[in-house]
């Protein structure tokens, strides 16, 4: 074979991996376009190095069209990777205590049920194959074996599945005029916390994991919701609308029970604001609050919880209000807002990151792939 037949072939194979490596890179840069078009409600892993959160992969403007996803990224923003490709609906990401699942809800079969994932996507399980399930928060046992969570079927209830056999027990009362929702699992998982309208107003309950023994606890409080235990079991957070301590206006207030005098103690006042996250050191207790009158602020606030009192601190400017997340060192907080935090505008929202004392602001999740 003569030279110029060699070189001519190897020629040719030069041109096409320089094509296929400039394609592959227009490709790799169509993803970076695509990859944060609108991210929200994150959920810091236990072990605190990775945040998943829900994320929009198409191309701007987002219409009705548009599907949600489960997403993963290093806690500064770095190795982002989208974990749920089914064109539906994936929303409410959240860890397990021993960081070895995230639990999701899907419609990616034609309703809302309960799903669980490996923290890289792989093996995707069903749970549940009722529907209804509302897209609240799921809350999971502390041995991460039970998801409880919230239906709604005939009535709006409390149920729980176990991860590995996929049974599903109802919990809650199943009268057609009785609401139940929002169970938060006790870290020493003997209580599941929810809200319920037993008595015809809604309050904050308790019961057994079994669904037994439901009482109920500052029922004298209209409107209980979004309760929330300290990492310790000892107290339960919630908030209440409300007129509360002198203030004239009503609005959503933080309560918290100490639940070893949960009988002879009311619940106090702490602050006024809701979408609470108790710090994992279980110091302090981050809300947002959105009716603070002039000169205050409203926005990300941190309450520090002393034996005394609270301590209450301004952190940052919220435009729309998910879910908080504390990273596992209760160093820093994640929580979502417009791209540009002090002029939102029409821009979607994105991840940020703060420190507790209110430093290095920092947005993680870029509107596209410009810096």
């Amino acid at each position: 074979m003569c030279f110029s037949n060699i070189w001519s072939r190897h020629k040719t194979q030069i041109i096409v991996g320089l094509l296929c490596l400039a394609l592959s890179s227009c490709l790799h840069a169509q993803s970076n376009m695509m990859r944060s078009q609108y991210e929200s409600n994150p959920d810091w892993s236990p072990r605190g190095s990775v945040i998943a959160d829900e994320c929009i992969v198409e191309p701007l403007p987002i219409s009705d069209r548009s599907t949600t996803d489960i997403c993963t990224m290093n806690s500064d923003g770095t190795a982002w990777q989208r974990l749920t490709k089914d064109s539906q609906n994936n929303v409410q990401p959240t860890w397990s205590p021993n960081g070895k699942m995230i639990a999701f809800i899907s419609d990616r079969l034609g309703q809302n049920d309960v799903y669980i994932m490996r923290p890289d996507g792989n093996d995707q399980q069903r749970l549940t194959f009722h529907g209804g399930v509302a897209r609240e928060t799921l809350t999971w046992s502390p041995d991460s074996e039970f998801i409880a969570y919230t239906a709604e079927l005939d009535s709006r209830q409390v149920y729980k599945v176990n991860i590995h056999t996929h049974q599903v027990t109802r919990l809650t009362d199943t009268s057609l005029v009785q609401h139940n929702s929002l169970p938060q699992w006790s870290p020493d998982g003997q209580a599941i916390a929810f809200v319920s309208d037993h008595d015809g107003k809604s309050a904050i309950y308790l019961m057994r994991p079994d669904g037994t023994e439901q009482t109920s606890i500052g029922s004298y409080l209209a409107g209980g919701e979004e309760p929330v235990w300290s990492p310790d079991g000892m107290h339960l957070a919630f908030v209440s609308y409300r007129s509360d301590s002198g203030n004239t206006v009503p609005g959503w207030w933080i309560y918290v029970v100490d639940m070893r005098e949960v009988e002879n103690k009311l619940p106090r006042a702490v602050a006024e604001g809701r979408w609470l996250a108790w710090a994992p050191n279980g110091e302090y207790l981050a809300f947002i609050s959105t009716t603070r009158a002039w000169p205050e602020p409203s926005g990300l606030y941190i309450v520090q919880m002393g034996k005394t009192g609270a301590k209450e601190s301004y952190l940052a400017s919220i435009s729309v209000p998910f879910r908080l997340t504390w990273s596992s060192d209760s160093m820093k907080i994640a929580f979502t807002t417009h791209s540009r935090i002090k002029s939102p505008g029409e821009d979607p929202p994105q991840i940020w990151t703060i420190n507790r004392d209110g430093s290095d602001l920092r947005r993680l999740t870029p509107v596209d792939s410009k810096p």
